[in-house]
């Protein structure tokens, strides 16, 4: 082999060897490289429309939370969907069940109550129907809705209590519909001036992830319920029945005006004291919270007139004992004194010709109600209550 052929051959063993080298340089490293790397493209792109996504669910939820802030503690206020088990108790469907027909029952008598706190007349409560929610077969519904009708008689002042009370009430619940007439402006219809019907189409929801109870109504929140309109003062919705746009507003009866003799042979009448009946004053008064002050070390409770839409503090200590409550015109419909609270009850004494009574009001109850039953001797005994 000759010298020139000799390089040939080296060279064409270089230029084959460089080959493969490019070929297992390419297909070892390169071409996994690109691969990983249009990979890597593809899920950052997917990444960053997931980040979108969650941003927007993100400002969804703050936009709902902002018009109804009660949905942040929605597993607290759903209608209980499952009862609390006993140790070693498996829930069965009938068990579910059975509570959930419970559940509505107590949630009709609670709108009606709740009518008749209001001074309605007329009441009609029904259930109306049960909606779960449609998802895709094979899968479990969030919630179930359960929906009523609700239709009642009343002034203003009555539908602006109820509707109040509806909105502060710890439950996931919601007027869907709402329709108001004046009785009084219908042809053929006896009513009161200033009557009116409310009709109204109520929907509660029971969320399946949310926390079991028996009961109806949630014995504690973690924290405050957010509803209704904030400020300070606190709003007055009473105040719309000042101007009734039902009745508007009267104008003052013109009497014929009197000559002289007639004043001077007249006898000016006795000042009349007008005041309300104590049971029609004391049955809109509840006990809406009982708190404990770190500050003073003492438990004190609140109180709510609704018909005047006044708040008060009460307490054991201090100047917060006396509980003088008073009707419209001022006059007083009950006088006591608070003398035991905690984070169960509120306790005051009354006293009843020359006699000290005692009687206890709980969470959501009202004065009228706690004044049917006093306590005995050994419940004040028992509560450390000094009788004297």
């Amino acid at each position: 082999m000759t010298q020139r052929e000799k390089k040939l051959a080296t060279g064409l063993v270089v230029l084959v060897g460089v080959a493969f080298a490019g070929g297992l340089l390419y297909f070892f490293a390169l071409e996994p490289f690109r691969t990983a790397s249009d990979a890597l493209t593809y899920e950052e792109s997917q990444l960053a429309d997931k980040e979108k996504d969650l941003a927007r669910e993100r400002g969804q939820i703050k936009s709902i939370l902002r018009v109804d802030p009660r949905l942040e503690r929605w597993n607290e206020i759903s209608l209980p969907p499952k009862p609390m088990l006993k140790p070693n108790e498996q829930l069965s469907e009938g068990l579910k069940k059975r509570h959930i027909d419970r559940i509505q029952g107590e949630y009709e008598k609670y709108l009606s109550e709740m009518m008749t706190n209001h001074r309605f007349t007329a009441i009609n409560v029904a259930l109306t129907g049960t909606e779960k929610q449609n998802v895709q077969k094979g899968k479990q519904p969030t919630y179930e809705k359960v929906m009523f009708r609700v239709i009642g008689r009343g002034e203003l002042s009555s539908v602006t209590g109820f509707m109040e009370e509806f909105h502060k009430a710890p439950l996931l619940h919601q007027i869907r519909t709402a329709t108001i007439d004046s009785l009084s402006a219908k042809s053929g219809t006896k009513a009161a001036e200033g009557e009116l019907e409310m009709k109204l189409n109520v929907e509660a929801l029971l969320v399946d992830k949310a926390t079991d109870r028996e009961k109806l109504l949630p014995a504690k929140l973690s924290g405050p319920l957010r509803v209704l309109a904030e400020g300070d003062p606190p709003r007055n919705y009473y105040a719309l029945s000042a101007k009734n746009m039902f009745t508007g507003i009267k104008p003052p009866k013109q009497e014929k005006p009197k000559t002289k003799d007639d004043r001077k042979d007249e006898t000016p009448p006795p000042p009349k004291r007008r005041s309300e009946k104590p049971e029609d004053v004391l049955r809109f008064v509840k006990l809406t919270m009982l708190c404990y002050d770190p500050s003073i070390d003492r438990w004190y409770g609140t109180l709510y007139d609704q018909a005047k839409g006044e708040e008060r503090k009460v307490s054991k200590g201090g100047g917060f004992r006396d509980l003088v409550i008073k009707d419209r015109y001022g006059e007083t419909a009950l006088t006591a004194r608070v003398v035991y609270v905690d984070e169960k009850q509120l306790v005051f004494t009354v006293e009843k010709e020359k006699s000290k009574k005692f009687y206890r009001m709980r969470l959501g109850e009202m004065v009228l109600t706690a004044l049917d039953e006093s306590l005995s001797s050994s419940d004040v005994k028992e509560l450390g209550i000094s009788v004297d």
